[in-house]
């Protein structure tokens, strides 16, 4: 069965993360009183449990990045120095497969920096749609001018806390597909004026040997890890394992850890019957269970609406012809 373009686990769990750390973040800054809450427990207990869940909700604040540790225009210049690092490598791949001159590395240069800043505008929306800036601690209401520009040649990687590179890595946009800066239009057009048609050809062949590989190693690791999970060995393993890669051979393969990630949303696709002769009952209810928060009990509920619609289907075929008035058959 086709998967819809709906959004994916990803933005749900976004979604959830989001209010729990928005009412911490909210907590921790405004400190609003516990104790109307508290009453039935008394006012000095109250009082001491406040103090305590208040210094307890500020230490786990701060090791998420909230209490405005970084500015908004921060975290679009760290997203703008991870999009032109990708678009970097890629150029300097090309320049080793390609033997590129130095015009078309000036004009892939050029186009990078284009990619980049639509690419931080695409985030930022998703930012903003999303309500994330909150959980760093951020006024998504503050007027933009009134932070400081960024230079990202000044920007050390090593000090940027661990909470922002997590959301820059977050594919917030396009419903799971891969929307990663070399997938820009931009970007293609720009390969296509810089590079010959030999030297494209040359270049995504390398691309595809990459996919293949993800592909192969995302199948090895969820049907290894899985297959671990029901002890399964031998043959049987190797019949999971190929279930798996049936399934995911019919998507795109992953070209990030996020569409990686993705990839759990087509295994929980996977019919029981597709299991025949691979599990045992008590396997396959132990795989429910294990598949079940990645969309696998919607599938279930899916499979069984359609079989009972064949099963009507066929009953219809097999009912009696309708009679006419006068109690003959009808024509």
């Amino acid at each position: 069965m086709k998967l819809s373009n709906n959004p994916t686990l990803g933005y749900l769990i976004a979604a959830l993360v989001g209010i729990v750390f928005t009412t911490l973040s909210t907590t921790a800054n405004a400190a609003p009183s516990l104790a109307p809450l508290l009453q039935e427990q008394g006012e000095e207990e109250a009082e001491d449990m406040e103090d305590e869940d208040g210094e307890a909700i500020m230490e786990m604040a701060v090791p998420f990045g909230m209490g405005g540790q970084v500015s908004k225009k921060y975290m679009q210049a760290v997203k703008k120095l991870d999009v032109l690092l990708q678009l970097d490598l890629q150029i300097e791949e090309m320049k080793m497969i390609c033997d590129l001159e130095e015009g078309s590395v000036r004009k892939l240069k050029v186009a990078a920096k284009a990619v980049a800043r639509k690419q931080v505008d695409k985030w930022t929306k998703s930012m903003d749609e999303f309500q994330m800036w909150n959980m760093q601690g951020i006024d998504a209401n503050k007027d933009d001018d009134e932070e400081e520009e960024v230079d990202i040649d000044k920007i050390d990687l090593k000090k940027v806390d661990s909470n922002t590179l997590q959301w820059l890595s977050m594919d917030m946009v396009g419903n799971g597909e891969d929307n990663g800066a070399t997938t820009e239009k931009i970007w293609k057009k720009a390969l296509k004026a810089a590079l010959s048609e030999e030297q494209l050809e040359k270049f995504e062949a390398v691309q595809k040997q990459r996919e293949k590989r993800l592909q192969e190693a995302n199948v090895q690791f969820y049907g290894q890890m899985y297959g671990a999970e029901l002890l399964l060995e031998g043959e049987k393993l190797d019949k999971f394992v190929g279930v798996i890669r049936e399934t995911l051979a019919k998507h795109d393969p992953p070209r990030s850890l996020n569409t990686a990630y993705n990839s759990l949303m087509h295994i929980g696709s996977i019919r029981d019957k597709d299991f025949k002769g691979v599990l045992t009952d008590a396997q396959l209810q132990r795989w429910r269970i294990l598949i079940g928060p990645y969309g696998g009990a919607q599938m279930w509920e899916v499979e069984e609406v359609e079989d009972l619609q064949v099963e009507d289907m066929e009953n219809e075929d097999d009912s009696p012809e309708p009679k006419t008035a006068e109690g003959g058959d009808g024509e």
